[in-house]
Formats: structure tokens, C-alpha cells, sequence
């Protein structure tokens, strides 16, 4: 199946289905792409560890687990993961990142590939880990999971689309820019050659640079050091254009970039 029709059957699926909202499409996206660039040998185990999962009723593959990790967070046990799906970078000092007490991204993601790579360890424990890489790559790709500006990597930023959507300035690069870059995707620039090499430091810097220039950068009015706006920042079509590309990049990116984690970690 070419990537264009895996597109418009994720985007079938998310409409005719209550249980799926925008915010998993990203994430279901990135895992559909990762699994079409899966050597034999990593899908096979993928598929091997999967079946350790007793609640998919779609099939075993990576989009099924896409988003498990954030229904975790959401129950009394998975609670304490919260931090684990960013980096608090701030968006207007050079200072370098150090990881929370609570954890942070990546540590997460550099424990979790650990254990998935442990092949003494058990495969229920591998499976977890699994779940838990598919979705940390995805999250480490969107700028606003690797950015704040002392504003909840602006979840506390309100912000109106040009269309009239109210919405926070993290929602939409979590939701709205998805649906916009699906809604124009372009294959083009999926080029695995830019994915090669796993550098997850360089991946972080990557992110963090398009949150610095473009989703608080090209902000309307935005200045380091100023307040948050007690009113809603109107946003231009120039910015939802530009941020829409980026998405679009970051998606594919985290896409073939988490096939080649899975391929170097399951079947080296």
C-alpha cells in the first residue's frame, strides 16, 4: 500500500470512530510509516512481542500501541509517566538541558529502548517497552514536547486560527496542524537517507529548533521575557502554513527514524 492510501485509510478510520480523536492520529501516522520501513527481522519480532497485548482489537502492529502510553498517564498507576512525554527546554536561554527529578523524555526513551533491547529480560517487559518507544519518538518530534517558555510548553498560550478555532498554542501542534498536514500531504520529502544514523540528542535539538523559530518564534507578538497575553493571540495563515510543513516534516521524520531504532534495537 502506497503512502498516500495509508493516509486517507487513517484519516477514514479516525472520522468513522468515536474512540480516536486527532491527537492519536500524529502518533498513528508516525507508527504506520515506521512499520512500512521495518526490516523482516524487527517485524518479526515486533509482531513476536506484541502478542504479549491482550486489548488490541485492530491487529498487533506498531499504530495499535501508538497511543498507549498516553492512556497510561490518565490511570492512578501510570499517573507518575507524566513527565516522561517532554523536555522542559527552555525556548530563550542557552542553557543546557538537565533532566526533572520526576524524569523527562529522555531518560524515558533511553531506559525504554534499553529494556526492549534486553533480550534476557521478559517479553511482557519488552512489550511495554515497545509501547512505550513507538510513542516517546513520536512525542520527541513535536517541538512543543521539547520546548517551554515557563507556559506548560504552551499548553497556558491561547491562541485563534485564522478559520475562528479556539485553542491552546500546544493543542494545535498536537492536533490542528496534524489535520492540516494530512490534509495536504506530501510524500516527497519521506527520504530515509535523512534519517540515518539514530542520534536522539541531535533529534531533541532538531525539535527544540523549530519550536524556537517557528511555533514560538514566528508567533505573532511573541518576545522572550514577555507575559503571557490574557487574550488570544490571532493567528496568521503565513504561520499556519509554516507550521503545518514543519509538522509534516517531523512526522515523516519520526516516522522512518523509529524504524530504524526498532531495526537496530529487534533485529541488529
Amino acid at each position: 500500500m502506497n503512502l498516500s492510501a495509508v493516509f486517507k485509510a487513517i484519516v477514514l478510520l479516525l472520522v468513522t470512530s468515536s474512540c480516536l480523536g486527532w491527537g492519536q492520529e500524529g502518533h498513528r501516522i508516525i507508527a504506520q510509516i515506521a512499520e512500512d520501513h521495518l526490516s523482516p527481522g524487527a517485524r518479526q519480532q515486533a509482531l513476536r512481542l506484541l502478542q504479549q497485548e491482550p486489548n488490541l482489537e485492530m491487529g498487533h502492529e506498531l499504530a495499535d500501541v501508538a497511543s498507549w502510553a498516553d492512556q497510561w498517564r490518565r490511570t492512578r498507576a501510570g499517573h507518575a509517566s507524566a513527565p516522561w512525554h517532554y523536555d522542559d527546554r527552555e525556548v530563550c536561554t542557552d542553557q543546557p538541558y538537565q533532566c526533572g527529578e520526576r524524569g523527562c523524555l529522555l531518560k524515558a526513551l533511553t531506559t525504554q529502548l534499553a529494556l526492549l533491547a534486553n533480550t534476557s529480560a521478559p517479553d511482557t517487559e519488552r512489550a511495554i517497552a515497545l509501547k512505550w518507544v513507538v510513542h516517546l519518538v513520536g512525542d520527541l518530534h513535536q517541538p512543543l514536547h521539547e520546548a517551554d517558555d515557563e507556559d506548560h510548553g504552551g499548553n497556558a498560550v491561547k491562541v485563534v486560527t485564522p478559520s475562528g478555532q479556539f485553542t491552546s498554542l500546544h493543542r494545535l501542534w498536537d492536533v490542528t496542524l496534524v489535520q492540516a498536514a494530512v490534509d495536504h500531504w506530501d510524500t516527497t520529502h519521506l527520504d530515509p537517507l535523512r534519517a540515518s544514523r539514530p542520534d536522539i540528542g541531535r533529534w531533541m535539538d532538531e525539535s527544540h529548533h523549530w519550536a524556537v523559530t517557528v511555533a514560538y518564534g514566528a508567533l505573532p507578538g511573541f518576545q522572550c521575557g514577555g507575559k503571557i497575553p490574557n487574550q488570544p493571540i490571532m493567528l496568521t495563515n503565513l504561520y499556519m502554513q509554516t507550521a503545518t510543513r514543519v509538522v509534516q516534516q517531523q512526522l515523516g521524520l519520526a516516522g522512518l527514524r523509529l524504524a530504524q531504532l526498532l531495526n537496530q534495537t529487534l533485529h541488529p
